[in-house]
C-alpha cells in the first residue's frame, strides 16, 4: 500500500501509513522479501497470461517507476526486516534465496526439519 499509493500515486504518505497502522492494529511481519525485477520482463509476463490488465496493471510506466522506487526506499530504510529478491533469475534461484534468507532469519540450519533447501520443499 505504501509503495503504489503513497509512492505510485502521490498520496500523502503521513496518511497511507497511519491507515495500515489502523488496519493491522499495528502489525508488522518479521521479515518481508520484496521481488524485484525488470520493466521488460514484467510487461512479457503480463503479456503471456493473455487477459484483460487490471486498473494498476494499465496505470502506466511512470506509475511504476515510482512504485520501484518506493519499495528500493522502503528496503533501504528497514534492511533488517525488508529483503531484496533479485527477481530477474529463475524460479527455482528466487525460490532457493528466499528459503536461505528466511533459515539465516530465523536461525534455521540447512538439516532443520522444518525448511528444505533442495528446491522441492519449504518452510514447515
Amino acid at each position: 500500500t505504501v509503495a503504489y499509493q503513497a509512492y505510485g500515486r502521490g498520496l500523502p504518505m503521513e496518511e497511507i501509513i497511519a491507515a495500515n497502522k489502523w488496519a493491522t492494529a499495528g502489525l508488522t511481519p518479521d521479515l518481508t522479501f520484496v521481488l524485484f525485477v525488470e520493466s521488460k520482463a514484467t510487461a512479457e509476463r503480463s503479456e503471456a497470461k493473455k487477459r484483460d490488465l487490471d486498473r494498476i496493471e494499465q496505470a502506466g510506466d511512470d506509475f511504476f517507476q515510482r512504485v520501484r522506487e518506493g519499495y528500493a526506499a522502503m528496503v533501504r530504510e528497514s534492511p533488517g526486516r525488508l529483503v531484496r529478491v533479485n527477481a530477474n533469475k529463475s524460479i527455482p534461484e528466487v525460490h532457493e534465496f528466499i528459503l536461505r534468507a528466511m533459515a539465516a532469519r530465523f536461525g534455521l540450519g540447512d538439516d532443520d526439519d522444518r525448511i528444505s533447501l533442495n528446491g522441492k520443499g519449504g518452510v514447515r
